[in-house]
């Protein structure tokens, strides 16, 4: 685990770790959508730490203030603004697991249906990929 050394992405950062480790008690107790829900706003976090540890400190209280707001839970958005913005080259295969995670969405909050333990199973799968690719560039 490397600490982001920006205050403003360790803030992101921990609340990714802590989104994590409360998405994988969700699923331990069978609570999938739940699970899946928190796991999402983990990449969702870690994308947002990954961007500000690599921007310069000007341009820090800019991309804050577009945290905000229905775009900021976009990963799609998140996944650019990590090419645009924090300028890093993300590898074939931690994109095609963009690609796939992509469809999360804050929805899921008001989904009433279980997931299957394949579909979390799947999810948790890909979201590790990112998770551990964005660990790895703090």
């Amino acid at each position: 685990m490397s600490m982001p050394r920006s205050k403003e992405a360790r803030l992101f950062y921990r609340a990714a770790v802590q989104r994590f480790e409360d998405a994988d008690v969700l699923r331990s107790q069978g609570r999938n959508t739940g699970a899946v829900y928190l796991a999402g706003y983990a990449v969702e976090c870690n994308l947002k730490a990954l961007v500000l540890a690599h921007v310069s400190s000007r341009l820090k209280e800019q991309i804050l203030s577009e945290f905000h707001g229905n775009r900021a839970h976009n990963l799609d958005w998140l996944n650019f603004m990590c090419r645009e913005k924090a300028r890093l080259v993300i590898p074939r295969n931690v994109n095609h697991q963009m690609l796939q995670v992509a469809a999360w969405s804050t929805n899921l909050r008001y989904e009433s249906r279980t997931l299957s333990n394949q579909e979390t199973e799947d999810f948790f799968r890909v979201v590790l990929v990112i998770v551990n690719w964005a660990e790895g560039r703090m």
